[in-house]
């Protein structure tokens, strides 16, 4: 049975960059599962207590919807992987509903045996954070994507909002970019030279409101608040508000590619923006920088799953009470 774990490791690109030794620990913590017809596999706001391998069935991914009722964001077969981003989220609960569709069998990995696998500080589970990384990025990007593709079918469903400009005040006196960073999830798990280090990376920006941030960097929110939203004919479309703490422009980054839409100020903020160039080398290195950050880094991009997933579920809402009317 281990090795039949191993080897669905071995085919899941998150686990690829593992040694067999590696695999073959993690496989050893493994146990098949089998579920029927409509069982739930996973249930929104319980605790992630571990991840799935899908060995053969398909499994619904879905949201309850406002109001009632029950909207699929996604269906996965064989090979999938499911489950992870509770195990790499900071509230550790499920951000979906996870329904068997017809017979389903699965490799369920207990979440202690993942994390522990994960915070290593060894190549391996680096490069394990690092596909992580570009899996939750890659998601962000598509999700993004499929709304937009949504938007475009649908024009006059959705009234788009503006952002007026407003005069930029001077930067904040005083304002402490270290002390900052030390209290916020993207810096609290680093010691003092590795903020440092990221702080040299980056540079303190003041935007007012109605700003567009440029795309060529990361942008961490220390006052105020951004928005990442979809253009629109006469506006744009809100997906996401980012508050103090918040990367904007990390999806982007680590999927290497051009982000769907863009990020706006939605009041006078004060910002660090993270030169990409910089951030990819210090993401890329084989140290406990590396670690720490791309574990922040990942954590964020989990938030803006969530809240991917609540702005599919909001236009499925939406499009079903405009059906009910006809």
């Amino acid at each position: 049975a281990v090795s039949v774990a191993a080897d669905a490791l071995a085919g899941v690109p998150l686990f690829a960059g593992l040694t067999d030794d590696d695999r073959a620990a993690l496989a050893a913590a493994m146990e098949p599962r089998r579920y029927a017809d409509g069982d739930a596999l996973m249930v929104q706001n319980d605790p992630g207590d571990g991840l799935h391998i899908i060995s053969s069935g398909i499994l619904r991914i879905g949201r309850r919807l406002p109001g009632g009722g029950f909207a699929d964001t996604a269906r996965l077969g064989p090979g999938n992987l499911v489950g992870e981003m509770a195990l790499v989220g900071r509230g550790g609960v499920r951000h979906a509903t996870v329904l068997a569709d017809g017979t389903v069998e699965t490799l369920f990995l207990p979440a202690q045996a993942f994390r522990a696998a994960l915070a290593q500080l060894r190549p391996a589970s680096l490069a394990m954070q690092r596909a992580l990384g570009a899996e939750l990025a890659k998601r962000v990007l598509a999700k993004t994507g499929d709304i937009a593709a949504t938007l475009a079918a649908l024009p006059t469903s959705f009234t788009p909002r503006t952002a007026p400009r407003q005069p930029r005040s001077q930067p904040e006196a005083g304002f402490d970019p270290a002390g900052f960073i030390a209290k916020m999830p993207l810096g609290a798990a680093l010691a003092a030279d590795q903020r440092a280090a990221l702080l040299a990376a980056g540079r303190t920006h003041s935007a007012a409101r109605g700003d567009a941030l440029a795309p060529s960097s990361v942008w961490l929110v220390a006052r105020g608040a951004l928005r990442s939203d979809l253009p629109l004919p006469g506006g744009a479309y809100q997906l996401e508000v980012l508050g103090p703490g918040r990367l904007g422009g990390a999806a982007a980054l680590l999927a290497g590619a051009a982000p769907e839409g863009g990020l706006t100020a939605t009041e006078e903020s004060l910002l660090l923006g993270l030169h990409a160039d910089a951030l990819r080398i210090m993401l890329a290195r084989d140290d406990a920088l590396a670690m720490a950050l791309g574990a922040a880094v990942n954590a964020d991009l989990v938030i803006s799953l969530d809240a991917l997933d609540g702005v599919e579920a909001r236009i499925a809402a939406m499009r079903r009470a405009a059906a009910s009317k006809l």
